[in-house]
């Protein structure tokens, strides 16, 4: 086998810049913080793995105010548009 290229494939959350800004989000933990006020999408397979969605919620205590299913092509559209605020990112 070849070695790594440094590449991971794992997921990871974002938040719109001002959003960020508002609520001085640098963290998963200031993220858990300001998660009941914000909404949350994803594809609806996030919302159903093991280490998705139920994971940050029993870690970190994420409570968002709302969660969206949305297909994985559009949570970029929905989160620049302000539809949503935090995204899963893979």
């Amino acid at each position: 086998w070849a070695n790594t290229f440094g590449f991971n494939n794992t997921y990871g959350l974002a938040v719109r810049k001002d959003v960020a800004e508002k609520y001085n989000i640098k963290t998963f933990s200031d993220l858990a913080k300001a998660s009941p006020n914000l909404t949350f999408g994803a594809e609806y397979d996030f919302f159903g793995r093991e280490d998705g969605f139920a994971r940050l919620q029993s870690t970190y205590g994420m409570k968002f105010k709302s969660q969206v299913d949305m297909d994985s092509g559009l949570k970029y559209q929905a989160i620049k548009s302000g539809k949503v605020d935090a995204i899963d990112i893979f």
